[in-house]
This record gives C-alpha cells, sequence and structure tokens, in this order.
C-alpha cells in the first residue's frame, strides 16, 4: 500500500516525440495522396532524374529506411504519378480520317495543357518506366495513323514534328505568356493565313503533315 502512494504521488511524465525543427509540420503518418503529391512537386521542380527513394523521403521530411515502410519501389510512385497527369491525354479510337484527325488534334492540344502545367513531365530519363510510359502512348498513336501514311516512317516523322511543335509553342507561351495573334505585318508570308488560336495553327500542321487524314471542314 506504502508503494502505490508514493507511486500515485509521483506524475508520470508522457512520451514526447519531438518533430525534426529542420522540417515542422510534417506529418509522423502519411498517405498515399501526400507521397504521390511530394513526387510530383519534386519531378516539376527538379526533373525525373531527381527523384529517388533519398529525394522523395527528404521531401516528405522523413528517413529513407522510413520511406520503404510505404513505397517498395520509387520507380512505381514514378509511373503513378505519370499516369494520373497524363489520364487526360485523349487515346484514338475513331477509325475514318476525319474523326481520327479531330482526335488527334484534340490529342496535341491536351498534351500542350500538360507541357504548360508540368513543363518538366515530359521529358523522362531514356529507358525509365515513364519513358516507357510515354511511349506506349505515342505508339497507340502510331498505329492508329499508320494506315493513313503511305510509308510506315513518315508517321513517327509526323507525329514527332507536331508534339515537338506543341511543346515548344507551350514553353514560349510559358515564358512569355500567350500569343493571340501573330502580327501579319512582321510576317508577311502569314498575310493570308488566320492565326487566331493555337488549334488553328496544329490544325494546318495535321492537313500539311497528315494530308490522308482529310481536313474536317
Amino acid at each position: 500500500m506504502a508503494a502505490s502512494r508514493r507511486n500515485s504521488a509521483v506524475p508520470v511524465k508522457p512520451v514526447v516525440v519531438r518533430a525534426d525543427p529542420a522540417r515542422p509540420g510534417r506529418p509522423r503518418k502519411l498517405t498515399h495522396e501526400q507521397i504521390i503529391r511530394a513526387a510530383l512537386t519534386l519531378i516539376e521542380r527538379d526533373g525525373f532524374a531527381a527523384l529517388s527513394t533519398r529525394s522523395l523521403a527528404r521531401e516528405l521530411g522523413i528517413t529513407g529506411s522510413t520511406l520503404y515502410n510505404y513505397v517498395e519501389r520509387v520507380e512505381d510512385i514514378e509511373v503513378e504519378v505519370l499516369r494520373i497527369i497524363t489520364s487526360d491525354i485523349p487515346l484514338p479510337t475513331a477509325k475514318t480520317g476525319p474523326a481520327l484527325r479531330a482526335e488527334f488534334l484534340n490529342h496535341l492540344l491536351a498534351v500542350r495543357r500538360l507541357v504548360l502545367k508540368h513543363p518538366r513531365v515530359p521529358f523522362p530519363e531514356y529507358d525509365s518506366p515513364s519513358w516507357n510510359l510515354l511511349n506506349e502512348i505515342n505508339a497507340k498513336w502510331y498505329a492508329a495513323l499508320a494506315p493513313f501514311v503511305p510509308q510506315p516512317h513518315l508517321v513517327v516523322l509526323a507525329y514527332s514534328a507536331l508534339i515537338s511543335n506543341v511543346v515548344a509553342s507551350a514553353e514560349r507561351e510559358r515564358i512569355s505568356g500567350p500569343v493571340v495573334r501573330q502580327p501579319k505585318s512582321a510576317q508577311p508570308y502569314l498575310r493570308d493565313v488566320k492565326l487566331e488560336t493555337v488549334e488553328v495553327v496544329l490544325g494546318l500542321l495535321i492537313d500539311q503533315l497528315l494530308p490522308g487524314l482529310g481536313a474536317s471542314r
């Protein structure tokens, strides 16, 4: 009884787990969404090559060994991030030329929106999981466009040229702001062409590079 009275008289201090003062406000338990969001932030800021177990753990404010409690392979996180942000990019379904042209134009516009929002995303490391995922998207378009192109290698050339144009124009807009209309006085060779929108420009390029699709007019 005496021992019991002594123990009850001495307050027991609770064990306090202190957060790392260098990273205030970091959660002790992470959700999958938090990990994905941190990976996307890292990729957008530093590029795909920067994503590793160590860098992702640092972004989350935890140790690499702690991250392994949540993530088995950082490559899986990379692919999941890319799948999420490319989920709005249309894939081909049409079988006729004009319908496929319309789908392809929407595809290019969606890629452009992605580049504006996530400028580092379209440039993963060669042969990485993300590179392979983007190649899967490309391959579906190659297969869909091939029946409308006389020579198979022209499909890859035309698709690559159009994607390059989309990426370049998005980067220019991201840096310099949107171009509402090309100044005709500065570019006389465009005097007879209306270039009010990116959609019009891409439509003209599709008709030049992939005439087999037929213009949807």
